[in-house]
């Protein structure tokens, strides 16, 4: 009996996450999926290098190079638009992955650019991030969704999951959408 009531003390207390999103892909998708993205996660510096990581860990599992866009343009500077462009198709970039969780805003580095895409998005009251993938070539939303992440258990050892399952939810989502190849 006291092994039952162990392992059923440890599920109990253990934390569970599951993230819920909603998405919507132009009607008129690219006709090649996209092989090189360049993400900006704007948010809690701690959340948004741990999603940031775990971006270009699943990217990798959906056979598509993700890049962080603070190290192609870090923000030392400001940026014009012509020059972000410019440095992304250097790059082979075919998709620029945007993400605000919570109300971050952007950077003013990147303020009037490709990167500021989501300053003007206003999320639902429930959600926890906004994102959009954008044609860095012509600036056009390929996809923009919207999700919350949901953290249930007592014991939470670290904010690792939420991070991670927004990662997987996005990544997943532009898979169903078609976006991605894999």
């Amino acid at each position: 009996m006291r092994p039952i009531a162990c392992l059923l003390t440890s599920a109990f207390l253990c934390a569970c996450t599951q993230t819920t999103i909603d998405g919507y892909a132009d009607r008129a998708p690219s006709t090649r999926p996209l092989r090189h993205i360049v993400a900006h996660v704007a948010g809690p510096v701690s959340v948004a290098n741990e999603a940031q990581a775990s971006l270009t860990t699943e990217a990798g599992r959906h056979g598509v190079v993700l890049d962080n866009a603070y190290f192609l343009l870090p923000p030392t500077r400001a940026y014009s638009d012509a020059e972000i462009k410019r440095v992304l198709a250097g790059r082979g970039v075919d998709g620029v992955l945007l993400i605000r969780i919570g109300r971050t805003a952007v950077i003013r580095e990147y303020t009037g650019t490709l990167f500021a895409a989501l300053e003007s998005v206003s999320a639902r009251g429930d959600s926890d991030f906004v994102s959009r993938l954008i044609d860095p070539a012509n600036g056009e939303i390929l996809w923009a969704g919207e999700g919350r992440v949901t953290v249930s258990g007592l014991m939470i050892i670290n904010n690792r999951s939420g991070p991670m399952s927004v990662a997987a939810a996005i990544l997943d989502e532009l898979k169903a959408k078609g976006l991605l190849r894999n």
